[in-house]
């Protein structure tokens, strides 16, 4: 629940210490760790086998990762 606070305090702040290039990254990286928790408490891969949690891990990077580029070559 933090991580969502932090992450919409920053997207709404119109006064930012940080530079418009490495504000995307930071709120992509809050997601991703908030995705792992998703993935491993409310759907229950933390004690799946290596491959499922490696599998959906792998899915919500190439996710975060694809969204990036695509901002980052708009």
């Amino acid at each position: 629940m933090g991580i969502t606070l932090i992450g919409w305090l920053i997207g709404r702040s119109t006064v930012t210490p940080l530079s418009n290039t490495s504000l995307p990254w930071i709120i992509f990286i809050m997601t991703w760790i908030k995705g792992q928790c998703v993935i491993d408490y409310f759907m229950a891969l933390r004690h799946a086998p290596r491959r499922f949690r490696l599998l959906i891990s792998g899915w919500l990077l190439l996710v975060l990762v694809s969204i990036g580029v695509i901002i980052s070559q708009s």
